[in-house]
């Protein structure tokens, strides 16, 4: 999976206003980096490693099974095929939209 590739599949699911304001950082092994930073309307979705009180760290492919809904993102934490570092209940809120 390119990042171009994962980047739009995120700004797909994030739409125009995901209610979030949060910053978070998507950390795709292989891949490369997603920044989301939904404080502007619309969320700004670069491939920056810029902070985020959020950084979730997930190789490409189980990303994109996360992102295509075959994986669910809670199980893939649970089986540390997803980590997260930083502020847990952003975490939380980006699973539900992912």
């Amino acid at each position: 999976m390119s990042i171009e590739y994962l980047t739009e599949s995120v700004r797909q699911k994030v739409g125009a206003d995901p209610g979030l304001q949060t910053r978070i950082k998507f950390v795709v092994r292989g891949a490369g980096v997603i920044h989301v930073d939904s404080h502007t309307t619309p969320p700004a979705i670069v491939n920056e490693d810029l902070d985020a009180e959020c950084t979730i760290t997930v190789s490409a492919g189980d990303f994109a099974s996360i992102m295509s809904g075959e994986m669910d993102a809670a199980s893939a934490f649970l089986t540390g095929k997803l980590e997260v570092d930083g502020d847990m209940g952003v975490a939380m809120n980006v699973a539900r939209i992912i």
